[in-house]
């Protein structure tokens, strides 16, 4: 290896966030058809809208309501999308939706459950519809969603909401059937809250910072466990990090692990957009439902990450590159080979014993390849 494409942890991790780890744009203009694109697959928001529409689900009408990647006035996209911080392959997308309060709540919010079930009734009318070549099979209502799943396990989830802006503040109510009432929210004050955390050049690394934290959840828990909530561990990173000048990934992700815990004991971060809600509104108000096993085992994974990256750090400082990327993997199982490990694999492969004699002496001496062994 060339001594100007020297190999850290760092460039390894720079290198797998982008390539593997974010969305992956394949098309010049996304159509939608490109299955090697994730934001082919993101696209389905957009018809989803119409055919929804044409079912019977109406959508409050807006002056000036036009259209752009996210959606429009009364049907965009949030979510980690929205935000900059999902990661691939993409399995959903989430969709808010402003009713027409006239037709659902002329008199009175309907309750929440009501209003789930008869909006996700009329989304099932549409079962065995095909968008982009991938059919809708289920419709279903959540606590605070309608869920749409299609043929190939990527789903679309879809927030009604009733415009309760006030003041000149934009808000929405949306229904929850757990808790049995509407509560206030706004996504759109989560990508702010997000944005404003850090300067702008350094806001592409905390948003990849998320990213990273997202895939080690996907690979640290079994399924039965109980892992933390997705948008909870994005949040919490997001306050660990604010205001900071941001340093390498390695260091940025060490601060994260080391902070983290104390962000699973019990409840602590109000929802941005409505901080003076009830604490049953808070983002991480699930872990007042988990046992205290449960939450020690989303610590004790934490741990565990931490002690393998400062594990990583020491074998790169050591000069031990590959056992430092294979502890690395030990908290992204997916990484790809990289190259100091193909060029000792290509090494050991080419390694032939020899029983031929040659000019030793008599002695047995083994042929052995030019190539300099990588140190392990």
């Amino acid at each position: 290896m060339s001594s100007t494409n020297v190999v850290t942890l760092d460039s390894i991790i720079d290198a797998y966030v982008a390539n593997a780890v974010s969305l992956q744009k394949r098309c010049q203009t996304c159509s939608g058809t490109n299955e090697d694109c994730d934001i082919c697959t993101i696209l389905r928001h957009r018809p989803i809208r119409d055919q929804l529409e044409s079912a019977g689900i109406y959508l409050k009408r807006y002056e000036k309501d036009e259209g752009n990647d996210y959606g429009y006035r009364n049907s965009f996209l949030t979510g980690s999308y929205a935000r900059g911080t999902a990661k691939r392959p993409p399995k959903d997308v989430d969709m808010f939706w402003v009713l027409d309060r006239s037709k659902y709540a002329a008199e009175k919010e309907p309750e929440p459950a009501a209003l789930l079930n008869a909006l996700a009734g009329v989304a099932s009318s549409k079962t065995g519809t095909s968008i982009f070549g991938h059919a809708i099979i289920n419709v279903e209502a959540q606590h605070r969603s309608i869920r749409i799943d299609f043929d190939d396990d990527f789903s679309i989830d879809i927030i009604p909401a009733f415009d309760a802006s006030r003041e000149g503040k934009e808000l929405y109510e949306i229904p929850d059937s757990k808790l049995g009432r509407y509560i206030e929210s706004n996504p759109k004050v989560h990508k702010e809250n997000l944005n404003s955390a850090v300067s702008e050049s350094d806001l592409p690394k905390l948003k990849n910072i998320t990213k990273l934290a997202r895939q080690w959840r996907g690979g640290a828990f079994e399924e039965h466990e109980k892992k933390p909530k997705s948008f909870h561990l994005e949040t919490a990173i997001v306050e660990i990090l604010r205001s900071s000048s941001l340093g390498t990934y390695v260091e940025m992700l060490q601060h994260c692990f080391d902070e983290l815990p104390a962000y699973f004991n019990e409840p602590r971060i109000p929802d941005p957009a409505c901080p003076d809600c009830p604490k049953d509104q808070w983002v991480d108000s699930y872990l007042d439902e988990l046992s205290v096993e449960q939450k020690s085992l989303i610590v004790e994974r934490i741990n565990i990450a931490q002690g393998a990256l400062a594990e990583a750090v020491k074998l790169e400082e050591q000069g031990k590159i590959v056992q430092a990327i294979r502890k690395l993997r030990g908290i992204f199982q997916d990484l790809p080979e990289q190259e100091p490990e193909a060029l000792l694999r290509k090494t050991k492969e080419s390694y032939t014993p020899s029983h031929a004699t040659a000019n030793t002496g008599g002695r047995t001496q083994p042929w052995s390849p030019r190539t300099p062994m990588v140190r392990e």
